[in-house]
């Protein structure tokens, strides 16, 4: 048995960015932040650090993520995709390529968490989820 599920609760940054595959069909890729908040033993201030989560939404999770804005808060579900990808460094004859790992969050469902710029009130899901798949979440 394998489970590949990823849940994330954070703020949207940069507006969305909208690509098309080589099949063309439209995805969006969006940047989404998440953080942890410690006490420190030694100075005894509170530091905080934030991760950047690029997160992938395809099919009818396209125009909904396209339509939420920078700084919204939001829940994601998805999995981990890893996909490497060859990147090259260095100046003129010093210049090789390296091997660049990622792992991106394909989402399946988005939930955004708070009133919007549009003033709206209630959350609002958006999912690529079958009914199926549903109904086990709300027993």
């Amino acid at each position: 048995m394998y489970l590949n599920q990823v849940s994330l609760i954070g703020f949207l940054g940069k507006d969305a960015e909208l690509k098309t595959t080589n099949n063309n069909r439209d995805f969006v890729v969006r940047s989404v932040a998440t953080g942890r908040t410690w006490k420190d033993k030694k100075s005894q201030e509170y530091k905080r650090e934030t991760y950047w989560h690029r997160v992938v939404a395809r099919g009818n999770l396209t125009k909904f993520a396209q339509k939420l804005k920078k700084g919204e808060h939001i829940f994601v579900q998805g999995e981990l995709r890893p996909r490497h990808y060859g990147k090259p460094v260095g100046k003129g004859s010093n210049k090789e390529e390296v091997t660049m790992y990622v792992a991106d969050i394909q989402a399946d469902t988005i939930t955004r968490l708070r009133p919007g710029a549009s003033g709206e009130e209630t959350e609002e899901t958006v999912s690529n989820r079958s009914s199926e798949d549903h109904s086990s979440e709300a027993a």
